[in-house]
């Protein structure tokens, strides 16, 4: 990222910044905070990244649950030693749970010295309308969480996640 954003330094860049990363057991938060602060230029913007890890969903006071994933079955205790959660599809939870999620989410991107976010992605493309209107609720103004199911259809056709893309983005 580092080598593409010398090469073309006048494109102002959109990061997607799952706030897991900061909170995931034993990491380096001051480390990973360079890291990403590396690749922020001047006129970037810096935006929400929601999935459905076990430890933000945790530290926002919310019951975590181990499925369905994007694949079909539910996470095993084994997957979840470390940290888990990324194919969860965070429009399980409903809206007052992703309100505090989305919440947490933003209040750690701040105190990692991030500006507020204003958008997001859910993980997944799966922003559906609880999701929606969560981030809304939260001060979130644009949501860049459609595909179009026909650009993931050849790999991901056999998947619960395909069906559930589709349905949210005909």
């Amino acid at each position: 990222m580092q080598q593409f954003r010398k090469r073309y330094s006048g494109i102002n860049v959109n990061h997607f910044i799952d706030p897991a990363y900061f909170i995931k057991p034993g990491v380096n938060r001051a480390k990973i905070r360079e890291q990403i602060a590396a690749v922020i230029f001047p006129g970037d913007k810096v935006g929400l990244q929601i999935h459905g890890w076990k430890s933000l969903v945790r530290a926002s006071g919310v019951l975590f649950r181990d499925g369905p994933t994007f694949w079909g079955q539910n996470l095993s205790a084994k997957q979840c030693a470390f940290d888990c959660g990324h194919e969860i599809p965070v429009n399980i939870y409903s809206q007052e749970e992703l309100r505090r999620i989305f919440a947490t989410g933003i209040q750690i991107l701040r105190d990692e010295g991030f500006d507020r976010p204003r958008a997001f992605s859910a993980g997944g493309w799966l922003s559906s309308t609880n999701v929606q209107e969560a981030a809304a609720a939260e001060g979130l103004e644009r949501d860049y969480s459609a595909v179009p199911p026909s650009l993931i259809y050849q790999r991901l056709r056999s998947y619960p996640l395909f069906g559930w893309v589709n349905n949210l983005w005909q």
